[in-house]
């Protein structure tokens, strides 16, 4: 198991190498700790800062050490994705809906006024489509945005649920409920049909999926508990990988796709956990506790 993670931890943003186990503060001040991500390059990490009195996104250089404030408004700058082309990013801005932006920073504009700001949209591989998710009265709805060179070209409403990922250029992977439970659906946002991928009494959430597109991780929570399961697109079969508390962020997946990085345990205590993806090792903790919001970084292209 090699490779580095990012995790916040007590206002810090550190990266963990997982073989050595050598830790690098990267952010000493960051205030609060929410969720990172990596742009796709695996140069630059993102992060929210709430120096200015109110969100901003940041991005950190991991090998110079540059940082720089990327929004620059302190208006509620939340829940980043960076484009898999690396050109774009896209982030929620409070009651403003959603906006994209060119990775340097530069060029910010609204897309879609619609968009929670704690629901990160999910790019197309193409980084030509855009489903944001919205709440409202109590219900989530999908819309998807079409973008030529940032430009919006065209939108559409893709009904109730919460967006994950792209599984290819058509189809979504989403949160939705099928009936009384929160499930994992597949949503083909040109025709609209539904397929669902779990179909289950309990609830499923915190959801990750693989770089390769292939392989699905998330939270199933019921009256006996919550785990961290693991699923192969294709295959209804669910493997159960670890007995898992207090979990909000969703897991993160290597490179490879063969490893797992997830948080775990008594809120204040977290603690970073490393699995196998086949589920032939037991976990293993690679933090000590406060350690949360753990993201494997991508290869470098």
């Amino acid at each position: 198991m090699t490779g580095d993670v990012a995790y916040a931890s007590g206002g810090r943003v550190v990266l963990l190498d997982v073989d050595s186990g050598r830790e690098r503060v990267l952010v000493e001040d960051n205030g609060y700790d929410r969720p990172l991500v990596w742009l796709p390059d695996g140069r630059r990490l993102v992060h929210w800062n709430h120096a200015g009195g109110a969100w901003d996104l940041w991005s950190i250089d991991v090998e110079s050490g540059e940082h720089v404030n990327l929004t620059r408004s302190a208006d509620d700058s939340r829940s980043a994705v960076g484009s898999p082309d690396g050109r774009w990013i896209a982030w929620m801005k409070g009651g403003a809906g959603t906006w994209v932006m060119r990775s340097d920073g530069t060029g910010g504009h609204a897309v879609h006024d619609l968009g929670h700001r704690d629901a990160p949209p999910a790019w197309s591989p193409s980084s030509q489509r855009l489903v944001l998710t919205h709440l409202e009265d109590g219900s989530m709805s999908l819309h998807l945005v079409e973008l030529a060179d940032g430009t919006v070209t065209a939108t559409k409403e893709l009904g109730r649920g919460e967006a994950v990922a792209f599984v290819d250029e058509s189809r979504l992977l989403v949160l939705a409920y099928l009936g009384d439970t929160y499930d994992l659906v597949i949503v083909d946002v040109d025709s609209g049909e539904r397929e669902p991928v779990t179909r289950n009494e309990a609830f499923e959430g915190a959801v990750a999926l693989s770089p390769a597109r292939d392989r699905i991780a998330f939270v199933e929570s019921d009256d006996s508990g919550s785990r961290l399961v693991a699923l192969e697109l294709g295959n209804d079969e669910t493997r159960v990988l670890a007995e898992v508390e207090g979990t909000y962020s969703p897991p993160s997946f290597s490179s490879d796709g063969e490893f797992l990085v997830y948080e775990s345990g008594p809120r204040g205590e977290m603690r970073v956990h490393a699995v196998r993806f086949d589920g032939g090792a037991v976990p293993i903790e690679l933090t000590s506790a406060g350690a949360t919001t753990p993201v494997w970084r991508p290869a470098a292209r």
